[in-house]
């Protein structure tokens, strides 16, 4: 069920539900709910879970497939975002025509959290990104891709990913024509928002409790368990939760400030505690930064790819390359470019392609998404003079992501290209808003702030779900992972339910 806050007059983001196909009579049928509990309440449940975004409402119906009950707490709508102090070096935030601050659109503080504004992009982590490579400074992860591949299953399911499965999970394929090149597999979520029949299912459900207007500020612990959660609703009145198990599922920086303000009150040694907040990544992307002709037997294998999503196609080094380069992971989103829009020079040098190959070739538009580098300082820090959980934000990027754009471009010359366009002003290196770390997995000889099952070392019962747990990023849109790290959060949970 859903229940809504004390000063809640509308359904959460009532006004953008035009926006994201949600229907006004149907919206106001299951939102009005009961407010939040009376001052003093005890909220109780088998798992208590703080955050109501992709990996928090996944988490819950995990839960309930688990046979596990599950309250869901979240702190509803604040501009809170606006008072932080954002620092982002020489990198800017990706410009999406909404006029929302980066913080105030990528901190969601909503029912449905991040999922509010994502796009529908769905890939896995390939191997390359779990595994430990020490010349790159790179963490690697303690799962695999067979550990996480039922788990994507599943995500995909949820997320209503089309096609099946295996078209999206399957390994890069090298081409051929390039075998330093490879198709990377995307699919497309039709979820845009917070989907209608989610929210049929949260308010039919007697196993999820949500309450909105519930903001937790306090994780009480006795030794290493933790025994409630402490709060506030939205008339400042306090509130208790209570559970056997708790999950902070607030995104990267939301989990990392409520981790910080409470690490005093929790058995986390020094060494750990001093990683909260730390490893803040974000993707550097560049937009238009230049338009190809392939050659013809690359164009020809590219073109027959099966791994075409929303008119793009994503092509990676392949494996045995990436090892070689100097560089982390990346991909080359390409795009066809209509022929109206051929520049006179781009006419010409078709002209001449096609003299030399005898075939008028396709000309293409690239977006460059990337791995930040190895060297980042990026983190968060709690602001303790705001009793909201806000703080100073540090997304940072070393100098040689911009070199590292460079080694795409050039990779991506020499193994494929017949003709290269570069822009006059190539686009700047943009944050994308997919903010991940800050809570990382521990791997060998990487300490972190949790271990292989998002459980907070230290503590018995207190786990963490999302983005913020990811110890490498990879260049895919982090939804998936997180939805399918959540997954297997819920059947882990459930499986060790009667665990001391």
């Amino acid at each position: 069920m859903v229940r809504r806050g004390a000063l809640q007059s509308r359904p959460p983001q009532l006004e953008c539900a035009c926006c994201w196909g949600i229907d006004t009579k149907s919206a106001m049928g299951w939102g009005m709910l009961s407010t939040m509990a009376d001052n003093g309440a005890s909220l109780e449940a088998d798992v208590a879970i703080v955050g109501s975004g992709p990996a928090g409402l996944a988490l819950a119906m995990g839960l309930e497939q688990a046979g596990l009950r599950s309250l869901v707490l979240e702190g509803g709508r604040d501009p809170y975002a606006s008072r932080w102090n954002l620092s982002m070096n020489a990198l800017k935030a990706a410009d999406y025509g909404v006029g929302k601050p980066y913080l105030d659109l990528h901190v969601q503080r909503a029912l449905g959290g991040g999922i509010n504004v994502w796009g529908g992009w769905c890939a896995p982590l390939r191997d390359a990104n779990l595994t430990v490579d020490q010349s790159k400074a790179y963490a690697g992860w303690p799962l695999t891709r067979d550990e996480l591949r039922p788990h994507y299953i599943r995500a995909h399911g949820l997320l209503e990913i089309g096609g099946a499965p295996e078209a999206v999970l399957e390994p890069p394929t090298e081409l051929t024509s390039s075998p330093a090149l490879a198709v990377y597999g995307f699919g497309l979520s039709p979820v845009r928002g917070l989907p209608k029949h989610w929210l049929q299912r949260l308010e039919a459900s007697t196993s999820i409790d949500v309450r909105t207007g519930a903001t937790v500020l306090d994780i009480n612990a006795s030794g290493g368990t933790i025994e409630s959660l402490g709060g506030i609703d939205e008339l400042g009145r306090p509130f208790t939760a209570r559970a056997r198990r708790y999950v902070l599922a607030g995104g990267s920086c939301l989990n990392a400030l409520l981790l910080e303000k409470n690490a005093a009150r929790l058995p986390v040694d020094q060494k750990r505690a001093a990683l909260i907040g730390q490893h803040l990544a974000d993707h550097p992307y560049i937009y238009g930064r230049s338009r190809l002709m392939l050659r013809p037997e690359v164009e020809d294998e590219i073109e027959r790819s099966s791994r075409w999503f929303g008119g793009f196609l994503s092509i990676c080094p392949a494996s045995a390359t990436l090892k070689q380069m100097p560089c982390r992971d990346f991909h080359v989103l390409l795009t066809r470019v209509d022929e109206k829009l051929w520049t006179e020079t781009e006419q010409a040098a078709a002209a001449n392609h096609a003299q030399v190959f005898g075939r008028k070739p396709q000309l293409y538009s690239t977006i460059i998404g990337m791995e930040a580098a190895a060297g980042a300082s990026s983190h968060l820090r709690l602001d303790r003079s705001d009793s909201n959980l806000a703080g100073a934000v540090d997304i940072h990027i070393p100098e040689k992501q911009a070199e590292h754009g460079g080694l795409a471009v050039e990779w991506l010359k020499r193994h494929a290209a017949a003709a290269w366009f570069d822009k006059a002003k190539p686009d700047d290196i943009v944050a994308v808003g997919h903010l991940m770390g800050t809570t990382r997995m521990e791997t060998d000889g990487n300490p972190g702030v949790v271990d292989r099952d998002c459980r907070v070392i230290g503590t018995s019962n207190l786990f963490v779900a999302g983005s913020s747990v990811f110890p490498t990023t990879g260049f895919a849109n982090p939804t998936f992972t997180i939805t399918a790290l959540a997954l297997r959060l819920a059947q882990h949970l459930g499986e060790t339910r009667h665990a001391p």
